[in-house]
């Protein structure tokens, strides 16, 4: 966590510092709050080990255009705080504050002068962890603490494309394919006694969506929707809504 806010803060500063050398060259940064929420259909089960996964987080990011109107560039951060998330792991209910964090970065490319107009394609890669420390239960008579940390990263390309566009409007989808790792450990312990699991895993798999841009008192806001499949060893659905405001 330390690491990501790290880096977050450098490109902060670092754009910070750089503005009047981006204004004089017409390179003008976009600074955004946001909002993300994952969940999963399903545990994911790896090596007969399963685990939950799921991300709420909200922030800010910047995005900016490097050649305009054909390649940009974004990065985002946000994190997330659940003060009572319970959690059944080890044949225990478990229950306690969590964690989460996310560090998103993203080019895109404008190719309506080359493909299809209103069409684009984007690499996004993404790390997103879930953690806690505390969380507490209790089998039969012995009390238990646990603590969890989830890290989800990725890598997408995505083919996007304008289905619907007018001077306020405009609705786009998109398909591609998502390079995942997943790696988690759980750890539960009392007085006299630990018990540790650990899964990881990866794949490529599809991820699909769609994104909804309207122009709200002046201001541009997006919606959107991202479903990806998790192919472990079992078939797990993923749905993410995220929305964000650019200033």
């Amino acid at each position: 966590m330390e690491q990501n806010f790290l880096k977050v803060l450098i490109f902060f500063m670092g754009s910070l510092i750089s503005y009047p050398v981006f204004s004089e060259s017409k390179l003008d940064l976009t600074i955004f709050p946001f909002a993300t929420y994952e969940h999963a259909s399903d545990r994911i089960k790896l090596s007969n080990v399963t685990t939950r996964y799921g991300i709420g987080a909200a922030g800010f990011g910047v995005s900016t255009e490097l050649i305009p109107s054909i390649i940009s560039a974004s990065i985002r951060y946000g994190a997330g705080y659940h003060p009572s998330y319970t959690l059944n792991s080890f044949g225990t209910e478990f229950t306690g504050p969590v964690r989460g964090e996310l560090l998103e970065y993203g080019l895109a490319l404008d190719t309506s002068k080359f493909i299809f107009p209103g069409s684009s394609i984007e690499h996004i890669v993404s790390n997103r962890s879930v953690f806690s420390d505390s969380l507490v239960g209790k089998r039969g008579a012995r009390n238990f603490t646990t603590t969890t940390d989830a890290e989800m990263k990725s890598s997408e390309i995505r083919i996007n494309q304008s289905i619907y566009q007018s001077e306020k409007h405009n609705i786009s989808i998109f398909l591609g394919t998502n390079d995942w790792t997943l790696n988690a450990i759980g750890t539960a312990y009392s007085e006299d006694l630990t018990v540790k699991k650990k899964v990881s895993g990866k794949n490529q798999d599809v991820v699909w969506g769609f994104n909804y841009t309207a122009q709200i008192y002046g201001k541009t806001a997006d919606f959107g929707f991202i479903h990806r499949t998790i192919s472990a060893d079992n078939i797990v659905e993923t749905y993410e809504l995220t929305t964000k405001i650019r200033f």
